[in-house]
């Protein structure tokens, strides 16, 4: 009820094979998963530090099971919105990535759109305003290990905040695979009249933040130069792979 307008387009054919195909035609072709992406990845709930992962892939590499990727899930950061490893806990990930990758394993990191009061970034972030804003309230979006508030992946200057900060704490390591967790974004009350992005009222535009959520790694990628096959982001809703274009949602969960 909030929107201005619906716009509808439809497709119709006599085979769901010709459906899919003119669907295809108007909103993008499907790019081919990278090799290792339709391989078996292994992941659990969590990894609570860096020997800890190296020794389930090591597991592995001693029993002969080919293992593609390996999935470092929450958690792995002091606070939400530091997009950064736990020094305590991982102490040299650069050499734990380049140790997965000798074993032809690639290193997948959870990344969430949280933003938490402690976070080393948050001050920043709030004053440059680069946070989801809500008209009434306090100010805490999302209440999970303390009070939380969602980057706000519509504005560009977050989607560049934010990138920098995986860049050098994850890509530069040498990771290209993100799982971009928390897409909806998880408000813990789904209040959408109280929210706002800054691509206008979350009543009216939400929809929009899983696709400028993947933007935010597209964009990072390219101006990176880190969009070789290969490259790909799993996000709760979708996957997007570079060089495809962000409308492209390979995989639909």
């Amino acid at each position: 009820n909030a929107a201005d307008k619906l716009d509808y387009w439809i497709t119709a054919g006599k085979t769901p094979a010709q459906i899919e195909r003119q669907y295809a035609d108007c909103v993008g072709k499907v790019p081919m998963m990278p090799e290792y992406g339709l391989g078996f990845w292994q992941c659990k709930l969590r990894y609570y530090n860096q020997q800890q992962v190296l020794d389930v892939a090591k597991e592995y590499k001693d029993r002969g099971i080919p293992l593609d990727v390996l999935v470092i899930d929450y958690y792995h950061w002091p606070h939400c919105g530091d997009w950064r490893f736990e020094e305590e806990f991982f102490p040299e990930p650069k050499k734990m990535v380049d140790t997965l990758h000798e074993w032809g394993i690639e290193t997948m990191v959870s990344v969430w759109p949280q933003v938490e009061w402690g976070s080393e970034n948050f001050e920043e972030m709030k004053q440059q305003g680069l946070l989801v804003k809500q008209s009434a309230g306090v100010d805490a979006q999302m209440i999970f290990h303390g009070n939380n508030v969602f980057m706000d992946a519509t504005n560009p200057r977050t989607r560049q905040y934010v990138w920098e900060k995986c860049k050098k704490n994850y890509a530069d390591l040498g990771i290209r695979t993100f799982w971009l967790d928390e897409a909806e974004p998880e408000f813990t009350t789904y209040d959408f009249e109280n929210y706002r992005y800054f691509a206008g009222p979350v009543a009216e535009v939400g929809n929009i933040y899983p696709r400028e959520y993947a933007r935010l790694f597209y964009e990072g990628h390219g101006a990176a130069g880190y969009c070789e096959p290969g490259a790909l982001c799993l996000g709760r809703q979708s996957a997007v792979r570079c060089p495809g274009v962000v409308r492209r949602y390979l995989v639909q969960l």
